[in-house]
């Protein structure tokens, strides 16, 4: 697989950290990892409306801004 994962964290010099991540779309229009898809046709599911990624940046936005406990390590899954 090629992969392009993005990667964000939060420093808080804790112990821990936290991992918090997200699958954005990894399958557009098709491919051979998609499953009743066929090649140029876009392959709906869960990734295509980015809540994940949506939810992730929400996260993030407001732990960024806190120091906590914990450090945050957040990652964007992408696979093609």
């Amino acid at each position: 697989y090629n992969s392009q994962n993005i990667l964000g964290f939060v420093n808080n010099k804790a112990k821990e950290t936290i991992l918090i991540s997200a699958h954005y779309d990894h399958l557009g229009l098709g491919g051979e990892h998609a499953i009743g898809a066929s090649l140029g046709e876009v392959h709906n599911g869960a990734d295509d409306n980015a809540s994940g990624v949506a939810l992730l940046l929400s996260i993030a936005k407001v732990l960024v801004n806190q120091n906590t406990k914990y450090n945050y390590l957040f990652v964007f899954y992408y696979t093609n």
